[in-house]
């Protein structure tokens, strides 16, 4: 049952006081020690929730979105004055392909303790049993029928929980006490878990994982994807592991597993591809595409340790090339030997003359990023030093900037607007009308707009047919960090295609023009062009734009 409530910060002393509509039973939160994390509901343009060390959740409903979005900025700031927010995340990212053989004991080879403040691994045919040892990696144990912490499918049926728990354990205990375990998720022999810096750990919110499985008639799970998602500060990250299509000749059916799990995972928000909905997606895994040459070229070519040239036969740059998978999905230049097929318990490393298997780069690592989001690599090698499998270890590092929410600092900043204009979708497959949606996390709802000007492939708006744009933050450097979703819709809001626009140029004098790819089920569908400014409002038009953000017997009390 909800009842009126009056919130109100105490900066000085850093605390929120809560009292009924007569001001009556007051009640007294610590927020500079107690508050971890503050959220904006995804549903309910009103509704925030308050997250703390110690006890459960709280939530409120605000009597307006700007209501909302300064006590938002103010209980952040309360965070950052009692905490140090952090700037950027380090991040170790690997995958492995196990071969069902027992990993190492010591995996200080592969992964270094310390240096990042993630870890995110994924591994494939990971079910190596509770009796098998690495000279009889075929040997299995019998599923361990107890219940396990981590959150395994169970849409599938063949699970050894043995396995996955013993390999959560190991990577924990490998890490230490300085790290702690976010979340470990598992597909049959597909698993992927993450580790973050125990100080990081209270500002990590919206975690998420799912499975997709692409095997037999898309349910065995012996082949598919398994992701973890979370939220960090106001940056979202996305990372998948996967186990695709094996065997030379079987281009196509990677690249269909690859849309069927990006398609299939039922992460983040709903009507929004995967791709687009967060800043980082980092995808990793036995891809299992080949190298298309005869074994003694890539031997000879290996030898010579000439990337370039093998990479030219390469089945993944080839078909990412011609936008068939991984669309504007980044991969680091390969500068190691291909991962696959290799004998096991041997180093140096020799590839296995058995079946005469050409020797590929199955195992990679790639990501995709918003638009102007500050993501760097910083490396990207393989472990050879780890011999248990037929398959090498292939691990990635980045360093990725966090994103801060806006802090209290813009609270008596006059108004902005964001103008959108010249707005045309350029090279459409057919000829249609579709409404105009505008969708960001700043901005209150946006009704759709009808074309004002079309031929054949090519559909205008004008300026006049593009609503006002009022977001509820006045601080102009967060803007700049910031991203608008366009959607093309149907009359009935269903959505034919997307594109993401970055703001990072727009504040400047004149209007920014922008470019951006529309597309729809990860697939390219036209091109969407436009301009962008953010500018301040006078006096009298911030009187009108605070008119839109808050209810009409409000506006005028705000003012005063």
């Amino acid at each position: 049952k909800r009842s009126t409530r009056w919130l109100r910060l105490d900066f000085a002393k850093g605390l929120i006081v809560q009292t009924r509509r007569n001001h009556s039973r007051a009640k007294t939160f610590n927020a500079a020690q107690d508050l971890c994390s503050v959220l904006k509901s995804r549903t309910f343009s009103r509704k925030l929730i308050l997250i703390w060390k110690c006890c459960k959740p709280t939530k409120y409903f605000f009597t307006s979105c700007l209501h909302r979005q300064r006590f938002y900025e103010g209980a952040w700031s309360v965070i950052a004055q009692n905490n140090k927010l952090p700037h950027t995340l380090n991040i170790f990212s690997s995958s492995w392909n196990l071969g069902e053989s027992v990993p190492p004991a010591d995996l200080s080879s592969w992964i270094p303790v310390g240096s990042y403040d993630l870890y995110v691994v994924g591994v494939q045919e990971a079910n190596f049993g509770g009796d098998a040892t690495p000279d009889s990696p075929s040997t299995r144990a019998e599923s361990d029928p107890r219940p396990i912490t981590s959150s395994s499918s169970s849409a599938t049926l063949p699970r050894d929980g043995s396995s996955e728990r013993r390999w959560f354990e190991q990577l924990d205990q490998h890490l230490g006490d300085e790290y702690e375990m976010l979340s470990g998720h598992s597909l049959w022999a597909i698993r992927i878990v993450a580790f973050v810096r125990r100080s990081l750990r209270p500002f990590i919110q919206r975690l998420q994982t799912a499975t997709v499985a692409t095997g037999i008639a898309n349910v065995a799970g012996n082949k598919g994807g398994v992701a973890i998602a979370f939220q960090i500060l106001e940056t979202k990250f996305c990372f998948i592991s996967c186990h695709l299509a094996a065997h030379q000749a079987k281009v196509d059916d990677r690249n269909a597993d690859y849309f069927n799990i990006v398609r299939g995972l039922k992460i983040g928000a709903r009507g929004v591809d995967l791709t687009t909905e967060f800043h980082n997606v980092l995808w990793m895994g036995d891809l299992n595409y080949r190298i298309d040459l005869p074994r003694d070229a890539v031997l000879a070519l290996v030898g010579k340790r000439d990337w370039t040239t093998l990479a030219r036969s390469d089945q993944l740059c080839h078909e990412k090339r011609h936008n068939r998978c991984f669309l504007q999905f980044h991969e680091a230049n390969i500068f190691f030997p291909p991962t696959y097929r290799y004998l096991r318990g041997i180093y140096p490393r020799v590839y296995d003359e058995a079946k005469l298997r050409i020797p590929a780069w199955c195992d990679r690592i790639m990501y995709r990023t918003l638009p102007d989001v500050p993501f760097d690599q910083t490396n990207y090698c393989s472990a050879d030093t780890i011999v248990s499998s037929d398959h090498s270890p292939v691990y990635a590092t980045f360093s990725s900037e966090i994103h801060s929410p806006p802090l209290s600092s813009g609270w008596e900043a006059p108004p902005v607007e964001i103008l959108l204009g010249e707005l045309v979708a350029t090279n459409l497959p057919k000829e249609m009308q579709p409404f105009l949606r505008i969708v960001a996390k700043f901005l209150p709802p946006v009704a759709l707009t009808s074309p004002s000007a079309s031929k054949g492939t090519t559909v205008g708006w004008g300026q006049a047919a593009v609503p006002m744009l009022i977001p509820y933050v006045s601080e102009i450097e967060y803007l700049t960090s910031v991203h608008l979703h366009l959607f093309l819709c149907e009359e009935k809001g269903d959505h034919i295609g997307e594109a993401v626009v970055s703001l990072s140029q727009a504040a400047g004098p004149d209007p920014h023009p922008f470019t951006a790819t529309l597309q729809r089920n990860e697939m390219p569908l036209g091109f969407l062009k436009g301009t962008l400014h953010i500018r301040r409002l006078g006096e009298h038009r911030a009187a009108a734009a605070l008119g839109l953000l808050l209810p009409p017997n409000k506006a005028s009390k705000y003012l005063s």
